[in-house]
């Protein structure tokens, strides 16, 4: 077992590469667990395609815990996170910070990286990443485009957002995949491949300079009516009700289900946009 190192903050720390991985032919991933004296959980990384790999994280450890990772890509790479509990950080040895925060998409480019990622004691945090190389890239999105974004040196935060209905729907399909095996691999695929056009497509936007109308206090009214809809699906409360319940008119939640959610809010239902 791989040693744990206590810090001089009172956080463990390991290397990411000091960590076991064994490939799992049942899930066809690459899995590394947590080590036992650190907490519970795991990492499993599957790769879907070439250059494109998607990557599972449930974490909830006993110590505040550091995994220090130190990657050096030979082309620009991109990371969708979608945060669906819990709350880290990746700080590198710069000092540069990006949070991942419950509920919030965070989309980052980089080349090559050292840092730590950084998670609470007794946090419990569940994260799907989707990493992918800007040659991958190309092949789906507009090259120059994709140019601009891949284009900065070091790790660049390109955006942070609470994450779309779409993406929610996507990544409850990937975290409770049960398909056959013969064509585990084709589904994940396809369920990534609807997350990455939901959650990249503001980036693609000529409107986004919209964005900044709205601040936090907006993204958590989006993000509060959304989970009303989500708990009250079966007897969903009209647009209304569901406005007055989380501070705003009918007119302006609207407008941030569709700005951050990349939805309309209809009658007492929302659909895609």
């Amino acid at each position: 077992m791989a040693a744990i190192k206590r810090t001089a903050t009172q956080r463990w720390s390991i290397r990411a590469d000091e960590l076991t991985s064994e490939y799992q032919e049942s899930k066809q991933c690459h899995h590394q667990p947590l080590p036992e004296i650190a907490g519970i959980g795991h990492t499993d990384v599957y790769q879907l395609d070439q250059d494109l790999n998607y990557i599972e994280t449930r974490y909830k450890p006993t110590k505040n815990l550091a995994i220090l990772n130190k990657t050096d890509f030979q082309e620009p790479r991109m990371v969708v996170t979608l945060t669906l509990k819990g709350n880290s950080c990746f700080k590198s040895h710069l000092g540069d910070e990006v949070n991942f925060n419950e509920g919030f998409t965070t989309i980052t480019t980089f080349n090559s990286s050292m840092g730590e990622r950084l998670y609470e004691a007794d946090n419990e945090t569940t994260q799907i990443r989707l990493a992918f190389s800007q040659k991958w890239a190309d092949k789906y999105l507009d090259e120059n485009k994709s140019s601009q974004l891949f284009g900065q040196s070091g790790i660049q935060q390109l955006s942070f957002r609470p994450i779309s209905s779409y993406g929610i729907n996507a990544a409850k399909q990937l975290l409770t995949c049960d398909t056959n095996k013969n064509i585990k691999r084709l589904f994940m695929q396809g369920q990534a491949m609807s997350l990455l056009a939901s959650e990249l497509q503001h980036l693609f936007s000529d409107n986004d300079q919209i964005a900044e109308k709205f601040n936090l206090r907006d993204m958590d009214i989006a993000r509060s009516a959304r989970d009303i809809l989500f708990r009250e699906f079966r007897n969903p409360p009209s647009v209304n009700d569901l406005s007055k319940r989380v501070g705003t008119n009918q007119f302006k939640l609207k407008q941030l289900f569709h700005h951050f959610l990349k939805t309309h809010l209809t009658g007492c239902y929302w659909k895609s946009g």
